[in-house]
């Protein structure tokens, strides 16, 4: 690279930056933003690029032309310097057979840094070798990349940044925007014990691991990205990376695993996402807890096999008390199809409320393995209903009871109602008449409230089943035949054959 001392005409106000790079033939340019002289010059992309950045000692902008640069060596960013292309057609692409470690676009240990509007050609089908990141932040603060293309980078995996588009570590309070990463060896996106982040409206798609992925981050956002067709989950947080909001995503199409995975990290939420026609779940938390799953729709997953995986799931040693609630699963009524729309399979305290569940699973839908889990309010589920026990069950019929006068002609036990656990209560019974003209009603009495809690009635009734009503816990109850209205024949008999008695519990 060569300084000169050639001048030439000033830009347009509209291309003014501290120094605007372009390529001229084989040999690329620095000119001064503001007088067009030519600072620095040289066949090394790379190397222009970072005697510009580098002779920014108080801030500015370096700003590349539409072109093609090959990138051997890493452009360093610095502290208030903003590096910035004029779109697609600036191009920095690692050159073929380049097969060394590269980190295209890196910084370490600044601030206020912006990198904007450039694409970055990895160029993977030509390399075989060499660790390489496309955009490689370190230790960088109050930063933004917006609106690059990040694609093809090679890696092997070894690392996280190894094979990955955007790659922080160490980072805070930056914002992602507006980028797409794609076709990358591994990951599109990677927060590496990064906290206070913002991923914001890019797409990561066709990435041979997870879209975006967070390890051991914290307090992130990330909101109104799309991260389809990757071959591992949309998008996957691991190791302690609590607190983070996932908001207003679309999670599709992961050939091998999930639309949002959270593994181990903890007091996330997780609100109005898209995931559908991943191969395997739709949202899964593995071993995580305090979790709020809400306004999610989990659409047409468990693509890899039919009746093998759920819409919602949790897994592992610990994940309690998770909120999910307000979230729309569907089967998509496909071959392949969701077991259950909601699994529990493990985990205490959960609760899975008011979410539409209809159609969401070929085995059903929810499904619950775990302690203490609450359910309720779910369409699309059908809440257990349990037959009680001795004295509930009038077993022994009673026959020959009086119905040409009217009054209550049968008492049964009494029985106290249990305390908790139940929600309403309900009565069916089996009864007939010797006359058409009589009506008897098979009652359940709340003695305590001196009150009829449910009932049924008719001349005479098979199997038939009142409404679930609300109770008092603690309070006395028994089931009595009422005749309500006598018979005009003298000697006309009722006979209640059975009455049961059914608490369902609280879940609606």
């Amino acid at each position: 690279m060569s300084r000169t001392g050639s001048r030439t005409p000033p830009f347009e106000r509209a291309e003014t930056a501290s120094y605007v790079v372009f390529r001229d033939e084989n040999v690329i340019k620095a000119k001064n933003g503001e007088d067009g002289h030519i600072e620095f010059s040289g066949p090394d992309a790379a190397e222009v690029i970072n005697d510009a950045i580098g002779a920014l000692v108080a801030g500015g902008a370096v700003f590349i032309r539409d072109g093609t640069y090959e990138i051997t060596s890493s452009i360093n960013l610095a502290s208030s310097v903003a590096l910035i292309g004029q779109g697609a057609g600036t191009v920095l692409r690692v050159p073929d057979g380049h097969d060394a470690d590269l980190r295209v676009v890196y910084g370490s240990g600044i601030d206020h840094v912006t990198v904007a509007d450039l694409r970055i050609d990895g160029n993977k089908a030509n390399q075989t070798a060499g660790a390489m990141t496309g955009i490689y932040l370190d230790t960088v603060t109050d930063s933004k990349v917006r609106g690059c293309w990040v694609e093809d980078v090679y890696g092997t995996g070894a690392t996280m940044d190894d094979g990955t588009g955007i790659y922080l570590t160490g980072s805070s309070r930056n914002v992602l925007s507006q980028n797409a990463s794609e076709a990358n060896s591994i990951i599109g996106i990677t927060l590496d014990t990064s906290d206070n982040n913002e991923i914001a409206g890019n797409l990561c798609r066709n990435n041979a691991g997870p879209g975006i992925y967070l390890d051991s981050s914290s307090d992130n956002t990330i909101t109104g990205n799309t991260s389809r067709s990757n071959d591992s989950s949309g998008i996957y947080l691991a190791s302690s990376s609590d607190y983070n909001l996932i908001t207003d995503n679309s999670c599709c199409q992961a050939g091998f695993a999930h639309g949002i995975y959270i593994d181990g990290s903890s007091y996330n939420t997780v609100t109005g996402n898209l995931c559908r026609a991943n191969a395997q779940v739709g949202i899964w938390l593995a071993n995580s807890s305090n979790t709020v799953v809400t306004g999610n729709a989990s659409i047409g997953n468990s693509q890899a096999a039919d009746d093998t995986y759920a819409g919602i799931y949790t897994s592992g040693a610990a994940p309690d008390y998770n909120l999910i609630q307000g979230n729309l699963v569907r089967h998509d009524g496909g071959a392949n199809q969701h077991n259950y729309g909601v699994d529990i399979t493990s985990g205490t305290g959960n609760l899975v409320t008011n979410n539409d569940l209809y159609r969401s699973g070929r085995t059903a839908s929810v499904r619950d393995t775990g302690g203490g889990t609450i359910i309720r309010l779910n369409r699309g589920v059908t809440p257990p209903v349990i037959e009680s026990l001795t004295p509930f069950i009038l077993e022994t019929p009673q026959t020959g009871l009086v119905a040409d006068t009217t009054g209550v002609k049968f008492n049964s036990n009494a029985v106290t109602l249990p305390s908790s656990g139940y929600a309403s209560i309900a009565i069916e019974g089996t009864w007939t008449a010797s006359q058409t003209d009589s009506v008897t009603a098979i009652e359940l009495y709340d003695q305590t409230a001196g009150a009829v809690l449910a009932s049924v009635s008719g001349n005479m009734g098979t199997n038939v089943k009142s409404g679930y009503a609300s109770f008092t816990a603690g309070n006395t109850v028994n089931v009595r035949v009422n005749v309500t209205t006598a018979s005009a024949t003298g000697g006309a008999t009722t006979d209640c054959y059975e009455a049961v008695v059914y608490l369902r519990y609280d879940l609606s």
